[in-house]
């Protein structure tokens, strides 16, 4: 499947041919998630162009751009990355390897430290599960990665596990969630990137903060992080509404600042600049769907455009 599935479809473009920064989804926890870490290791790839050290994992891009303010010269400046395996917040998942659970506390106590320790310009955390989708079906599962404590419906939900603390009368419960918002706002992360739900999905939270103010220094906190859903890189064939078959259908009871249709299928591409990062939605023709302008957070006046 390395070759089927990845080397063959997407390494026989020269432009591809670059370190691919790879992290865990839920169904990679079918069989053995871990073959897809030490296929990192392995032989079989002498180009390491699989790049996955292991379940969680961070590394450095240290650039020098002459987009920079005035005075800043060329002055080489880095972004931090943080990968997050964010699988301990499915049932499946759980009930295949119960450790995850366990797993994603740590991730998330790792991130924190690793978050407060960064002086770099841009941190960007990445993972599988969105923390907001405006999707049907995963909003729970979101919940749960967001927020320290999530209520949802025991009948309903693919997220029951070993967090459930209490009762509420009716189907209602009531668990532990994991906070990751509070550790990539407290760490000023600028972004984070996930996928999961097979849409484009955009959205600044917390909704009720300026971008502006916050140096993203180590320790000085976010006063917004910018999530970015990629996962509409669809099943091929559609229905009779145009709409790809991955697509389960809006959750309307949610309202994101912008979610992409059941027919938009493409990428999402990212261009990091010292004071700016560039987030467009590409479909399939090369369309951009939507770009998002994301000034970062020390220059003044700095929030998106």
């Amino acid at each position: 499947l390395f070759k089927t599935c990845w080397s063959d479809v997407f390494l026989k473009y020269d432009a591809l041919r670059v370190p691919w920064k790879m992290i865990l989804g839920n169904h990679d926890y079918g069989k053995n998630p871990l073959a897809q870490v030490e296929y990192h290791y392995s032989a079989a790839h002498p180009e390491k162009l699989w790049h996955m050290p292991s379940k969680g994992y961070s590394f450095q891009a240290l650039i020098t751009d002459e987009h920079s303010s005035p005075g800043q010269g060329n002055d080489p400046w880095g972004s931090d990355f943080f990968g997050v395996d964010t699988n301990g917040v499915q049932l499946h998942v759980r009930e295949l390897f119960p450790e995850t659970e366990h797993e994603l506390t740590d991730h998330m106590e790792k991130l924190s430290q690793q978050l407060q320790e960064s002086h770099a310009r841009w941190k960007v955390a990445f993972g599988h599960h969105p923390l907001y989708t405006q999707g049907r079906g995963h909003a729970t599962v979101g919940r749960c990665l967001r927020d320290r404590e999530y209520s949802f419906s025991r009948n309903s939900s693919n997220i029951l596990g070993g967090k459930v603390t209490r009762s509420n009368s009716g189907d209602r419960c009531t668990a532990r969630g994991y906070g990751m918002e509070d550790v990539l706002l407290g760490g000023g992360a600028q972004a984070y990137f996930c996928g999961h739900e097979h849409v484009f999905q955009y959205h600044c939270a917390p909704k009720n903060s300026s971008n502006s103010g916050s140096s993203g220094s180590s320790g000085s906190g976010s006063a917004c992080v910018h999530h970015v859903g990629a996962g509409a890189t669809g099943s091929g064939s559609g229905d009779d509404r145009g709409e790809t078959n991955l697509y389960g259908g809006r959750n309307l009871e949610v309202s994101l600042d912008w979610v992409g249709a059941g027919s938009d299928v493409g990428f999402v591409a990212v261009e990091v600049t010292r004071d700016e990062m560039v987030v467009a939605f590409v479909n399939t023709h090369c369309e951009v769907l939507k770009e998002v302008r994301i000034p970062h957070p020390s220059l003044a006046g700095g929030g998106t455009r």
